[in-house]
C-alpha cells in the first residue's frame, strides 16, 4: 500500500502546483512559510480525515479555502482483492475509514503512520502495547460491556464490606442503606418513645413545687431576721466616734508642724552662723574700696630735657674752635651758630616718662588676710567682696523670714496640741502622739468592723432578693438553704424542659414519619403502617443494587487475574528478537530492547537493567518512539508494506542519533518496501538525507524544494 500520486494546488503557503510520483524515499525540503505545514496537512486530511480517530483531531487547522487536488493510494488490499483509491476533500470514506471497517485495524494505526510538527512522541504506548501483545484490550472491552463504573472497577470487598469513592452505584447503596436505617430508627423510636413517659413527671413536678415553696416561706423568714441585725448594727455604729477622720488629720498635721519646726530651726542656726562676720564685711569692704580706688590711680608723668642735644651743642662748641685754626673766622663762625642751634633745642624740646608706681597700702593685706581667715576664700576684687557682701545680706532676709515661719509654726504646734490633748487626754511628752494614734487607730478598726458586717448583711439581703414588705416576722418550719433551693429550680427546669421535649419529641416523631411515608394522616395506625411498607421496599432495594454491585466487583477481579495473565504473555513476546531489532539498530546498540514490568512499557539497557523511559534524553525517547512506530505498525499490516508522514520526526536528536534514524529509514524504504515522506527545513538533515539516500536507494529517492515567496 503506497502513495502512487499527489497533486496539490497552489493555496496559501504554497506557492506553486505540486505534482509528483512519489518513490520509497521523499524529502520536501523548504523553510518557514513555503507550504510544509499545509501540505503535510492536506496529504493527512485526505488520507485519515478530520474525526474522532483521526491523527489531526485536535491539531488540524481549517485552511479557507479547502485544499485542492488529489492523492491517489495504490496496492489496498481488501475483501476484493487489491484496488486503488483516489481521495480528496470531498471523499466521504477515507483510508482511516477502511483500515477500521473493512481491515478491523485499530483506530490508532493512523496514528503510527503521521508524526506532525516534530511530536514523535505516542500519547499512550502502554496501551499500545496492550492492544498488540495481549488480550488485554479484549478483557476492558468485558468490563466496559458489563458497564461497570471506574467507580467499581477501583472497588473491593474486604470481610464482608465494600470499599470504594461514595459515586455511581456505591453511592447509591449507601443512600438506600442510610434510608433503611433512618426508617429502621423511626421505628425504634417509635417503640421506646410513644407511650407513657409524661407519666410520673407531673406528680415530680408537684413535689418539686411544693418545697420550694416551703423554701420561700423560709427566705421571708431569714430575710426579717437579718434586717434585726442591721438595725442592731446600725445602732452600734452610730454609738462611735464620729471625728475620728479629723482627728487622724490633726494628728497627721501636728507631726508634719513639728518636722517643720526641725528644719527651721537648722536653718535659722546655719543664717546666724553665717552671719556673724557680717558686720565687719560691712565695713571693710568701705575701706577696701577706698584703698583700691587710690591704688588704680595713674603714676605721674615727668618732663626732662634731652641729653643728647646738650653733646651735639659741646660737639659743635669745639668743632668750631678747630674749624678757626683750620678754615679761618667764618668756619668757627658755622661751628659757634650749630652749637646754639643744638643748646636751643636743650632748653626747648622735653619728653614725657611715667612715674613709678606707689607701694601696695598695708591695710589692703590685713584686709585680704581677715576675708581669707573669714570666710575662707582669696579676695581677688572689690567685685568678688561686693558678692559675698550680697550673699550675706540675703543670709539676713533669710533669716528674719525664717525667725517669722517659726514663730507660726510654734503657734500651730500649741494649738493643734491643745485640741487634741482636749480630745484625747494627756500624756508624757515625746509619747502623746503615738498613743493619739493607737487609740484612733483602734475606734477606726472598731468602726470599719462595724461597717463591713453591716454590708455583709446588707449584702444577704439582696441575695435574698425580699422587698421590705415581704418581710415574715414569724418563724419558719423550714430553715433556708440556698444550696437546696437552686437545686430545686435547676430539677424544677428539667422537670419541665423533659415534659415539653417530650411533647415536641412526639410531635416531631409523627412529622418525621409522616415525611418518609409521604402520609399527612395524624392517625399513629395509618402512620406506622405506611412505615414498614416503606422499610420493606428500602430492604429491597438495597439488596438489589448491593447483590449487583458485587456481581460487577466479581468481573473486575476476574479480568484483573485475566490480566496478570496477559501481562504475562506482553513480557514474554517483548522478550522477542523482532521486537527488538529496531530499537537496537536505531538507538546504535545503546538500547538493548524492551520489558513489560508493572502494566508500563521498560527500556532495557545492559548493565542498567530495567528502567522508566521517563528517564530517557528527549532524542533517545524520540528515537524510542520512532522504533514503535514503524515495529506495531508492521505488526499491524504484517508483509503489507505502507507509509509514512514525518514532519522534522528526527529534529530534537543529536547528530550522531539522526544518522541512525536516517539509516533506519533507508533500511525501512529498501528492504521492507515502504514508502517515506520526510519534510524538514533542517539544512544538516537536508545533507545527511542526501548523502546517504544517493548511494543506498538511487533510484527510490525524491527530492523536492519547495519554493519561497
Amino acid at each position: 500500500m503506497k502513495i502512487k500520486s499527489l497533486k496539490v494546488q497552489p493555496q496559501g503557503p504554497l506557492r506553486e502546483k505540486l505534482e509528483i510520483s512519489p518513490k520509497g524515499l521523499n524529502l520536501i525540503y523548504g523553510r518557514n512559510e513555503t507550504g510544509k505545514t499545509f501540505l503535510l496537512e492536506t496529504m493527512a486530511a485526505w488520507l485519515f480525515g478530520k474525526g474522532k480517530n483521526s491523527p489531526l483531531k485536535k491539531v488540524s487547522r481549517n485552511w479557507d479555502p479547502v485544499p485542492n487536488g488529489s492523492i491517489e493510494v495504490t496496492g489496498v488490499q481488501g475483501a476484493e482483492g487489491s484496488r486503488d483509491m483516489l481521495l480528496d476533500s470531498t471523499s466521504k470514506k477515507n483510508l482511516q475509514d477502511y483500515f477500521v471497517d473493512e481491515l478491523a485495524m485499530p483506530a490508532d494505526l493512523s496514528e503510527l503512520l503521521l508524526v506532525r510538527a516534530g511530536e514523535s512522541l505516542l500519547e499512550n504506548p502502554d496501551d499500545l502495547v496492550k492492544r498488540s501483545l495481549s488480550a488485554s484490550g479484549m478483557l476492558q472491552e468485558i468490563i466496559d460491556e458489563s458497564k461497570v463504573s471506574r467507580t467499581l472497577q477501583r472497588a473491593t470487598v474486604t470481610e464482608g464490606l465494600i470499599h470504594g469513592n461514595n459515586a455511581g452505584e456505591i453511592r447509591k447503596r449507601n443512600e438506600w442503606k442510610n434510608r433503611l436505617t433512618l426508617l429502621k430508627e423511626l421505628r425504634h423510636r417509635y417503640a421506646q418513645e410513644h407511650g407513657g413517659e409524661l407519666d410520673g413527671l407531673e406528680e415530680d413536678i408537684s413535689r418539686v413545687e411544693g418545697e420550694l415553696n416551703q423554701l420561700k416561706t423560709a427566705k421571708r423568714s431569714k430575710a426579717y431576721q437579718i434586717s434585726q441585725e442591721v438595725s442592731a448594727l446600725q445602732e452600734k455604729i452610730r454609738g462611735q466616734p464620729q471625728d475620728l477622720d479629723e482627728l487622724e488629720d490633726m494628728i497627721d498635721r501636728i507631726e508634719r508642724v513639728r518636722s517643720e519646726l526641725s528644719e527651721k530651726k537648722n536653718r535659722v542656726a546655719f543664717l546666724t552662723d553665717e552671719l556673724k562676720h557680717k558686720d565687719w564685711a560691712d565695713h571693710a569692704c568701705t575701706r577696701y574700696r577706698e584703698l583700691q580706688s587710690v591704688q588704680n590711680l595713674p603714676p605721674e608723668t615727668i618732663r626732662t630735657s634731652n641729653p643728647l642735644f646738650l653733646i651735639l651743642s659741646f660737639v659743635c662748641l669745639i668743632g668750631a674752635g678747630i674749624l678757626y685754626f683750620t678754615a679761618g673766622l667764618w668756619g668757627a663762625l658755622g661751628g659757634v651758630m650749630a652749637s646754639l642751634a643744638f643748646f636751643m633745642l636743650w632748653l626747648l624740646v622735653k619728653k614725657e616718662e611715667a612715674g613709678k608706681p606707689s607701694l601696695e597700702d598695708p591695710d589692703m593685706e590685713k584686709i585680704r588676710a581677715e576675708f581669707r581667715e573669714k570666710f575662707g576664700d582669696e579676695l581677688i576684687s572689690e567685685a568678688f567682696f561686693q558678692n559675698k557682701l550680697e550673699s550675706l545680706i540675703l543670709y539676713q532676709g533669710q533669716r528674719e523670714e525664717s525667725l517669722r515661719d517659726l514663730a507660726e509654726l510654734r503657734n500651730k504646734e500649741i494649738e493643734l496640741h491643745a485640741r487634741l490633748e482636749t480630745r484625747l487626754g494627756k500624756h508624757p511628752d515625746g509619747s502623746e502622739l503615738a498613743k493619739w494614734s493607737k487609740q484612733v487607730s483602734s475606734w477606726k478598726k472598731i468602726l470599719a468592723g462595724l461597717e463591713e458586717t453591716v454590708q455583709l448583711k446588707h449584702s444577704e439581703l439582696d441575695r435574698l432578693g425580699i422587698a421590705d414588705d415581704e418581710f415574715l416576722s414569724e418563724d419558719s418550719s423550714m430553715v433556708w438553704d440556698s444550696n437546696r433551693f437552686e437545686e430545686l429550680e435547676e430539677e424544677l427546669k428539667s422537670l419541665n424542659r423533659r415534659s415539653h421535649q417530650s411533647q415536641v419529641e412526639q410531635g416531631k416523631l409523627k412529622t418525621e414519619i409522616a415525611a418518609m411515608t409521604q402520609n399527612n394522616t395524624g392517625y399513629w395506625e395509618e402512620l406506622i403502617s405506611g412505615m414498614e411498607e416503606k422499610i420493606g421496599e428500602a430492604e429491597k432495594k438495597y439488596q438489589e443494587i448491593t447483590a449487583e454491585i458485587l456481581g460487577k466487583i466479581a468481573v473486575v477481579s476476574t479480568v484483573r487475574e485475566l490480566q496478570e495473565k496477559e501481562d504475562e504473555m506482553i513480557a514474554q513476546n517483548l522478550e522477542n528478537s523482532q521486537f527488538n531489532a529496531d530499537i537496537q539498530e536505531i538507538s546504535g546498540g545503546r538500547v538493548n530492547g524492551f520489558a513489560w514490568e508493572g502494566g508500563e512499557l521498560k527500556v532495557v539497557r545492559e548493565g542498567l537493567g530495567k528502567f522508566s523511559r521517563e528517564f530517557l534524553a528527549t532524542g533517545a525517547n524520540e528515537q524510542l518512539m520512532i522504533a514503535l512506530r514503524t515495529l506495531f505498525a508492521r505488526h499491524y499490516l504484517g508483509e503489507t508494506p505502507c507509509f509514512l508522514l514525518l514532519d522534522d520526526a528526527f529534529q530534537n536528536s543529536d547528530w550522531e542519533r539522526r544518522e541512525l534514524l536516517v539509516e533506519h529509514l533507508i533500511r525501512l524504504v529498501r528492504e521492507s518496501g515502504w514508502q517515506v515522506f520526510y519534510f524538514t527545513m533542517d539544512d544538516h538533515l537536508r545533507e545527511l538525507f542526501q548523502r546517504k539516500a544517493r548511494d543506498l536507494l538511487p533510484n527510490e529517492f525524491e527530492y523536492l524544494e519547495l519554493a519561497s515567496v
